[in-house]
């Protein structure tokens, strides 16, 4: 789904770079634009070439990880599965070839998250820690969440805790235990996990975390402050996916609905996206007229649920 915002971090390999001479960038934006809702959803092109399919791939997937984009949603990682899937590596393929292998591509990988997310972690307790030295980790006694060395981090959708132990630290998610370290420069950052060396790029802000690693972009909200919409959702509701305008409102105010009847359409970047009620019910609010431009977590309308009528 296109998607609008500020650009906070737009980071595009170096197209001189020695391993990476067979890479151009076409893009008119930079770090700091603003990505609106009134043009077309594509920010920029990466373009490879190479002697033969398989070459012009690897520059393709290693230019893919070193691009590193934060503060809209983009297809980095999508395009990185893609290219680095089996078949699309040695086959032929058609335009069919995303239909047919969705599954695959759109697959989590469990490890690599929980890789991200031990990152992210490393990343709020260094913006967390006492910042006396070049190093946090060499003042971790001067970090502290409260009077426990064992504290949980605050990830809305994932419970992990923090062990402390004067200065060696131990990160356990999932009953796994994590033994990290980390560097920081900049928004760069480089994490020892069980001894293993990672580097990755950072974005933090009250509400979350984006770690872009290897090709892959993961955004792990903060349950400090993150994200309410201004019109609060009371599970009746229906919320605005993206920045958008309404286009049309095709159901009408004390209309009776059946679950999935379409109730309101908005645009975005050339595309329409129709709404549509969550359930059963009647149409009983529009929060917003035709012509009217909504942010991404508006709600735009409100279906009151079927009661059961019973007679006595």
């Amino acid at each position: 789904m296109p998607s609008s915002g500020l650009l906070t971090l737009f980071d595009m390999p170096n197209e001189h770079a020695s391993d990476l001479s067979a890479v151009r960038i076409d893009t008119g934006v930079i770090e700091g634009s603003e990505i609106s809702a009134f043009y077309d959803p594509m920010i920029a092109k990466l373009i490879v070439h190479g002697a033969n399919r398989k070459v012009a791939l690897r520059q393709l997937s290693l230019a893919l990880e070193k691009t590193a984009i934060s503060g809209v949603a983009t297809n980095v990682s999508f395009l990185h599965t893609l290219a680095n899937h089996p078949s699309f590596i040695e086959s032929p393929t058609s335009t069919h070839f995303i239909d047919d292998h969705i599954s695959e591509l759109t697959q989590k990988d469990e490890q690599e998250q929980t890789l991200q997310l031990i990152m992210a972690a490393l990343v709020y307790i260094n913006a967390n820690t006492c910042q006396t030295s070049t190093s946090p980790w060499n003042t971790l006694t001067a970090f502290s969440l409260n009077a426990s060395n064992h504290y949980t981090l605050p990830f809305v959708d994932f419970s992990l805790e923090c062990q402390r132990n004067n200065d060696a630290m131990t990160l356990v998610y999932n009953n796994e235990h994590f033994s990290v370290n980390a560097d920081f420069n900049g928004n760069n950052l480089t994490a020892f996990i069980n001894g293993e060396k990672h580097t990755a790029k950072f974005v933090l802000n009250d509400q979350s975390i984006a770690i872009m690693h290897s090709g892959n972009t993961h955004l792990f909200a903060l349950k400090s402050k993150h994200y309410v919409a201004e019109k609060q959702n009371d599970g009746n509701s229906l919320q605005a996916p993206l920045n958008g305008t309404v286009v049309k409102q095709v159901a009408s105010v004390g209309d009776n609905l059946k679950q999935g009847d379409a109730v309101i359409i908005i645009e975005a970047m050339k595309m329409e996206y129709t709404l549509t009620a969550p359930f059963d019910g009647q149409l009983s609010q529009f929060y917003f007229a035709e012509g009217d431009l909504v942010s991404h977590g508006d709600l735009l309308a409100k279906v009151e649920e079927a009661q059961c009528n019973q007679s006595l």
